[in-house]
């Protein structure tokens, strides 16, 4: 009866999970989570190695695909080099995939908000 994560993607690269309810003739997609949301283990990484709460995560839009691939956090070496350690660096990779207008400036709210050196 209990829920599981599955994992879900585009080509070869994680995006999120399904998280499904095996029932004893079928699976239930009960909902999906971008990578980043709560109970994901990168979400447990974003709080174990930043200390970003779900809370925080949310306010700097790091819950939603286009800060990956379409915001400026990829040219920022010590920020992306923090995503991928969360496990969440790849999706800097899925930019031909997001149709976005034009590219967020985000970097440096992500950057005072962890307080790393300018």
């Amino acid at each position: 009866g209990a829920d599981l994560l599955v994992e879900y993607g585009i080509q070869s690269h994680r995006i999120g999970y399904l998280v499904v309810r095996p029932m004893p003739d079928m699976v239930l997609v009960r909902t999906f989570k971008f990578l980043t949301m709560s109970g994901t283990p990168e979400s447990r990484a974003l709080h174990r190695e930043l200390k970003l709460t779900q809370r925080e995560v949310t306010w700097l839009g790091l819950d939603d695909l286009a800060a990956f691939t379409h915001s400026d956090l990829r040219d920022d070496p010590q920020i992306a080099a923090l995503i991928d350690r969360c496990g969440c660096g790849h999706l800097f990779d899925l930019n031909d995939h997001d149709f976005t207008a034009a590219p967020k400036a985000m970097a440096s709210e992500v950057r005072r908000y962890l307080r790393l050196a300018a």
